[in-house]
């Protein structure tokens, strides 16, 4: 390998982002952090990461939630009660359900790889007033930020078997990962992304149906600055130049 091919190797590495150990970014668990009718901060977040999650014709209920023990599938929440009832927004059966708007900002001074999205959701139904149920499917939908194009859809559900369980107990989990339909999942610096997961399935509007143990996963980045590479080449420059007159 010549001189050139190792310097340009050396760079390839430099700017290679290292990802650490991929874990718990955010999450919403308890429903501790309302600080206003419809804003829910999360509970947990990494270092420099803030997140809310803002929601309208929607109510927190400490006797309704889910008692398994994760973020859909990932492992890690409490067995708290307590979670988001989604309600039908009028009068009469309403087809279209509404938005949780799921909000993310790196004010940290490093970068997070934003992997996948974790909750928990059950289309409740209640067999002893005519079979009534609350939605029974959503559409997850990257809305806007810096993550890529505005109005992606990344996970979508549909049909979901209704339960009856009453307020508390397991409700089925789904795992979204981000990076099968965005094209970059790197949150740097002072950027942010704002998810919309719109509930849907023809809903009676008087019943709710449920999200809880809602989760963020991925790691923190370290990518190189630009810097790195160009104090590479001059010091590369000297070791060259120095070599030549030593020869």
């Amino acid at each position: 390998m010549n001189n050139y091919s190792i310097f340009i190797t050396l760079c390839v590495l430099l700017f290679v982002p290292t990802a650490h150990a991929s874990g718990l970014l955010v999450s919403w668990d308890d429903w501790e952090g309302v600080v206003s009718p419809s804003q829910i901060d999360a509970d947990f977040a990494e270092v420099g990461l803030s997140a809310s999650i803002l929601y309208a014709s929607n109510r927190v209920n400490a006797s309704y939630g889910s008692n398994d023990g994760s973020f859909g599938n990932l492992l890690g929440a409490s067995p708290a009660a307590g979670g988001l009832l989604v309600r039908a927004l009028n009068s009469g059966k309403s087809p279209g359900g509404p938005d949780l708007a799921v909000r993310l900002k790196n004010e940290s001074s490093f970068a997070y790889r934003i992997d996948s999205l974790h909750f928990d959701f059950s289309a409740r139904s209640r067999p002893k007033k005519n079979a009534e149920h609350g939605f029974t499917g959503f559409d997850i939908v990257y809305s806007s930020g810096d993550l890529g194009d505005a109005g992606t859809l990344i996970g979508t559900a549909a049909d979901l078997v209704l339960h009856d369980g009453g307020k508390t107990y397991d409700y089925p989990d789904f795992d979204i990962i981000l990076s099968e339909q965005l094209r970059d999942t790197i949150l740097e610096v002072g950027q942010s992304a704002v998810f919309l997961i719109s509930f849907n399935g023809e809903s009676e509007a008087d019943v709710s149906s449920g999200i809880d143990n809602v989760a963020f996963k991925g790691s923190k980045v370290d990518i190189p600055e630009p810097s790195s590479c160009v104090m590479l080449a001059s010091l590369w420059g000297f070791a060259c130049a120095a070599r030549r007159r030593a020869t």
